[in-house]
């Protein structure tokens, strides 16, 4: 395999091996790329949690089990959160 990298990336390697962080380019190299697996899998958690809210509401939607607000309604929804909240806090 070739890569390619861009000289401020090269930079930054060479920086890195040379302050101590790293014994050799290699290891930053699979230090970085272990943070981009890290960074997809969390970003494929969020979209399948995002997924399983969206399914959520939208059989709410059909189930008829949402209830409908306008701008005009915020201060009744904040009230009814609020609430709802000290009825929880209270039990």
């Amino acid at each position: 395999m070739e890569i390619t990298l861009t000289p401020d990336l090269e930079e930054l390697i060479v920086e890195q091996v040379e302050n101590g962080r790293y014994r050799s380019p290699g290891e930053v190299v699979r230090d970085a790329l272990q943070l981009l697996k890290q960074r997809l899998a969390s970003r494929e958690q969020e979209l399948q949690s995002l997924g399983t809210k969206t399914r959520v509401g939208l059989q709410a939607l059909t189930n008829g089990d949402l209830s409908e607000y306008d701008s005009g309604d915020l201060e009744q929804l904040a009230e009814e959160v609020k609430a709802q909240g000290r009825k929880r806090l209270a039990s």
